[in-house]
């Protein structure tokens, strides 16, 4: 558990995770570079910056996030056998 945090922060931060993977499925598919917009004022409170040093530091951590989650969806779209993984995801039979 991170220093300063309660007891539970691993269990809360797995029932969030839970929590927005259900919200998520139920809304409509998001362009990639918006992913990041429900949560990413969640994430840059819970960073362990000191108040002192803490500027526009938000639009950082947000443009960063941004920036994981597309190169992330870049590198799955060039290494993914997009097919195989749809056939799957709709229980199709692969011959």
């Amino acid at each position: 558990v991170p220093a300063g945090s309660p007891a539970t922060f691993w269990e809360d931060a797995a029932e969030l995770t839970r929590q927005r993977l259900a919200a998520t499925q139920i809304g409509p598919p998001r362009p990639v570079r918006e992913i990041p917009e429900p949560l990413a004022r969640t994430v840059f409170e819970m960073v362990p910056i000191h108040p002192n040093l803490l500027t526009n530091d938000y639009d950082y951590i947000f443009n960063f996030l941004r920036m994981n989650l597309l190169r992330a969806h870049e590198d799955f779209l060039v290494q993914a056998d997009r097919s195989a993984l749809v056939d799957q995801l709709l229980g199709a039979a692969r011959s």
